[in-house]
């Protein structure tokens, strides 16, 4: 009864499917595609989207300006003469930025559940939902409307692991979210956040953005910080390092190039580790402290 697999390539295909991981009860036979005024139509209250991004907006208008709207914006009847947006939200601000009165539309006639799947899926298969968009959209799904994660999965053509993925992205703290939200991290480093306490997570995502560290060098960070983290709960062994002593083993290896250890112990006491792969790398390092010594 429920096909197992994602839900296709088009918006057609969320309404040929049956029972599709229960998420779309056999909604009715959408009407034939008309026109409606733009005055019409109001954005849907189960968008996904937090805002529509003004990003290639005006780029979007001149296409519509040349072309017409060649995908029909999806919509639901609220009343003799207004109509809900489920799809669509980025061609319909297009549409008023080109000044066109009238738009194609697709009208279903669709429950709350499946007006929000509508939304969540388009902008999935067009992934224009940023990651913690998608996240949130995913949690209205759970929460709202009772889904389980495979459920969630099966619906949007997504692993289940993706999805425990996204919904892990929530527990950020907000100012490590508001950068994910801008695009200033990517969800490849916030994900190597998550393993941090809060104020690592805050410190380096800052570092990430300010000197545009890549996933691989952040989990690097996060794999030493661990690594210290660990030894430290052996008094016999190391005592904790400070922020700032962990911030500057952190510059340290961007200036040096290759990964830094500075290990201490509880009187303060310790050693600096530089790595080296072969005499050469070993050379390179040496020529650049000595350039430094000699400033």
């Amino acid at each position: 009864m429920v096909v197992r697999k994602g839900l296709g390539k088009n918006m057609d295909s969320v309404f040929s499917m049956k029972n599709v991981a229960d998420v779309i009860d056999n909604p009715k036979v959408p009407e034939p595609k008309s026109s409606l005024p733009l005055s019409s139509l109001k954005p849907g209250k189960f968008q996904p989207r937090n805002d529509v991004e003004n990003s290639g907006l005006s780029e979007l208008a001149q296409s519509i300006k040349q072309n017409g709207i060649l995908n029909p914006i999806v919509v639901r009847k609220l009343s003799s003469d207004k109509y809900e947006i489920l799809a669509g939200e980025r061609r319909y601000q297009a549409a008023k930025l080109a000044g066109l009165k009238k738009v194609p539309v697709t009208i279903l006639d669709v429950s709350d559940k499946q007006a929000m799947i509508v939304g969540l899926v388009e902008n999935l298969q067009r992934k224009d939902l940023n990651a913690l968009e998608t996240a949130e959209g995913i949690q209205r799904l759970i929460e709202e409307f009772k889904y389980s994660h495979e459920g969630v999965a099966e619906a949007i053509g997504r692993s289940r692991p993706m999805i425990s993925n996204l919904l892990r992205l929530l527990g950020l703290p907000e100012a490590v979210k508001a950068m994910l939200r801008a695009g200033e991290i990517e969800m490849g480093h916030a994900r190597a956040l998550l393993s941090l306490p809060e104020e690592q997570q805050v410190w380096l995502a800052q570092q990430i953005k300010d000197k545009g560290l890549s996933v691989r060098q952040t989990e690097e960070y996060v794999s030493r910080y661990k690594e210290r983290e660990n030894t430290s709960e052996n008094p016999h062994k190391t005592a904790q390092k400070s922020s700032e002593f962990i911030k500057f083993e952190n510059e340290l290896s961007k200036i040096l190039n290759t990964d830094v250890k500075l290990v201490s112990n509880s009187k303060g006491r310790g050693n600096l580790q530089i790595s080296f792969k072969n005499e050469k790398e070993f050379a390179a390092i040496l020529d650049l402290l000595r350039s430094i010594s000699n400033k």
